[in-house]
């Protein structure tokens, strides 16, 4: 297709994509969308989108993309959107558009088969008697992509741990297969390639640190809501037993350690665990805590020693031999990185700086340590968005039709910006309910109040919903009193144990009358059109953990500003968390059901207003006897 074909016709009724997509139709904020991505992408400049569900966001950034000759990173935070991305958008839009695009989905390491370390498997008799080895045995004979999400059963995080292609583990080119490795042959394919799909974790490494992607001209960000959590948590070091364990199980699959030392390592961050947990607290800021500074020394103290020991005595400590002394070299110095790596952590978390936040999450197992920066919009402005044009959408960024929080929290100072309306009938098919001003989440009595409404709205809906709580005690009080009715089939989202979010979904889906009680990870990110959801309740706004390290830090830096950080910060996430969840209900023109909210404070507070000016224009009911006839109908 030429490119002077304008980008209206290509939207048109019986245009590019109406002839390529049977059923397709034209929509006014898809059209509107595609037109402002083009102009970014032919001025360089930043464009901020929300999208409304249902305009259709991916065709309206994949054609200016696609048309534009540029090379682009395209980068999500789901591997469902970037699996339909890559397996299905993308191959429709440049079939319509006439061209052949190279194209390339480009996931982090630990996705990947290692070979050389599946080939050293086969002499691990541990390994070779475990039932599901036969079936892994014949996926790896046959996979040609290596990608642990074709492998078609469920495989244990830490046996995939064993053969992934992890770079604590990678010796390069000197690999005997690095030619034929299936990590970097994806990497020798991103050189080449016109559209590259990641995911943000790896767009914002390669922001940060680089070596990940080749050069490129422009990126789309999808999900964008998402990018400060994704960006923080990349800027974010952490030191923990599961990351101490994880490091010397990489180690002993290769060297034979001293148990000496791999126990004083082990001692000593048992012994700042138990510091840690004197204070009572599960979550606390470590420069409130200056005693623990002598158990972290100790604590690096014995990851040097564990470190000189393998620089000292790796040769000898291998347990099979080198193909040479270039592999040896670089075994060795793995293990010395890795080491290393440990133990710079622990100098981040000593370090007395004041644009990082130091602080712990204590946990039955033991206490996580965290060094996070203050704020990732400087480090995003400076290392993104000041080089790089980039298109940035989804469902919730504004607010009430303004970008100034979003903008603010990535450190965008200058965007196009557009809010591209959902064609949804709202109205005609959404009601929306709000508990009475009176019912507010931390009064003794009101999971017991609010379950009142949840069982009458579930008996309109015949079951087939979301209770979406803010904390997983929350989640299971009212599952348990779910369960105890007996009128509806019950899965509660548990912190460990029990089925993990695919295995709850799937089970969702195929359950007739099904209530999902679920956190966090409900709230965005799922896409459930059709009757099987009819009604999504969700117990509290959601705002963040007041008493989070990260949050008070931020609080109490806009406070010593003179700023209200109620109104600056925690009102503005918390409405776009709202929003989220309020997606989850209608997915497609047909849909229709109820959203209930059990914090009366949306209708009591005056900042509740606000949020709910914020939400899609759903039809208010005041009593929940109303949805009687609207589900019938």
């Amino acid at each position: 297709m030429s490119h002077s074909t304008g980008i209206d016709e290509i939207f048109a009724t019986g245009g590019a994509l109406a002839r390529e997509l049977p059923g397709f139709e034209p929509r006014p904020g898809q059209l509107e969308m595609a037109r402002a991505v083009e102009d970014g992408f032919e001025r360089g400049s930043h464009v901020l989108v929300e999208a409304g569900t249902g305009v259709g966001k991916s065709f309206a950034y994949l054609v200016p993309a696609l048309r534009s000759g540029k090379r682009v990173v395209l980068s999500t935070s789901t591997i469902a959107l970037q699996q339909q991305l890559f397996r299905k958008d993308i191959p429709m839009v440049a079939r319509a558009l006439g061209i052949e695009p190279r194209v390339v989905l480009l996931k982090g390491r630990a996705n990947y088969l290692c070979r050389e370390k599946w080939e050293s498997a086969r002499s691990d008799l541990a390994l070779v008697e475990r039932p599901e080895m036969a079936k892994l045995r014949d996926w790896a004979n046959e996979t040609t992509t290596g990608d642990r999400s074709d492998v078609p059963f469920r495989l244990d995080p830490l046996l995939w741990e064993r053969f992934d292609a992890d770079g604590d583990d990678c010796i390069g080119e000197s690999c005997a297969h690095f030619e034929d490795c299936f990590y970097y042959r994806r990497r020798r394919d991103a050189d080449a390639a016109d559209i590259i799909v990641v995911n943000h974790s790896i767009f914002f490494i390669d922001t940060f640190v680089g070596g990940l992607l080749p050069a490129y001209d422009h990126a789309i960000l999808d999900e964008a809501h998402t990018c400060e959590d994704i960006a923080m948590n990349v800027l974010t070091v952490s030191l923990s037993r599961r990351s101490i364990e994880r490091t010397f199980r990489r180690l002993r699959r290769y060297f034979n350690l001293p148990t000496t030392l791999t126990t004083e390592v082990e001692h000593r961050y048992r012994d700042l665990s138990d510091r840690l947990g004197e204070s009572g607290a599960e979550l606390l800021r470590l420069d409130e805590r200056p005693e623990i500074a002598a158990d972290l020394d100790r604590l690096r103290d014995a990851l040097y020693h564990l470190e000189n020991w393998i620089s000292d005595n790796g040769t000898s400590a291998l347990k099979r031999p080198p193909r040479g002394d270039l592999e040896r070299d670089l075994r060795i110095a793995g293990a010395v990185k890795s080491l290393a790596t440990q133990a710079e952590v622990v100098d981040r978390l000593l370090a007395a700086d004041d644009d990082a936040i130091r602080w712990a999450q204590l946990f039955p197992q033991g206490s996580e340590l965290h060094c996070t920066p203050f704020d990732a919009a400087p480090i995003l402005r400076e290392l993104l968005f000041s080089r790089t044009p980039c298109v940035l959408t989804s469902a919730t960024l504004a607010l009430d039709g303004d970008f100034t929080y979003m903008r603010a929290r990535l450190g965008i100072d200058q965007a196009e910006e557009l809010v591209a309306d959902s064609p949804f009938d709202y109205r005609e098919q959404a009601r929306f309910f709000v508990a009475p001003a009176d019912l507010e989440p931390d009064d003794e009595d009101f999971v017991r109040r609010a379950y009142g409404y949840v069982e009458e709205a579930l008996s309109y809906s015949r079951g087939r919903a979301f209770l979406l709580c803010t904390s997983f005690r929350r989640a299971n009080e009212f599952g348990e009193r779910l369960r105890a009715s007996g009128l509806h089939p019950v899965e509660v989202q548990r912190p460990r144990g029990g089925l993990d979010r695919d295995g709850l979904l799937r089970w969702f889906t195929s359950t007739p009358g099904a209530v999902l009680v679920g956190t966090r990870t409900f709230w965005e990110g799922i896409d459930m059109p059709g009757e099987r959801l009819s009604c999504v309740i969700i117990d509290r706004i959601p705002f963040a953990q007041p008493d989070h390290p990260v949050l008070d830090a931020r609080v109490k830096a806009l406070r010593e500003s003179g700023e209200d950080p109620f109104v600056r910060l925690q009102i503005p996430a918390a409405t776009m968390l709202l929003k989220q969840g309020f997606g989850r209900l209608i997915r497609t023109r047909s849909d229709r059901g109820a959203v209930l909210v059990l914090d009366g404070r949306l209708q009591g507070k005056r900042y509740g207003k606000r949020m709910i000016a914020a939400l899609p224009p759903a039809t208010r009911i005041a009593h929940l006897d109303e949805l009687r006839e609207f589900f019938q109908s």
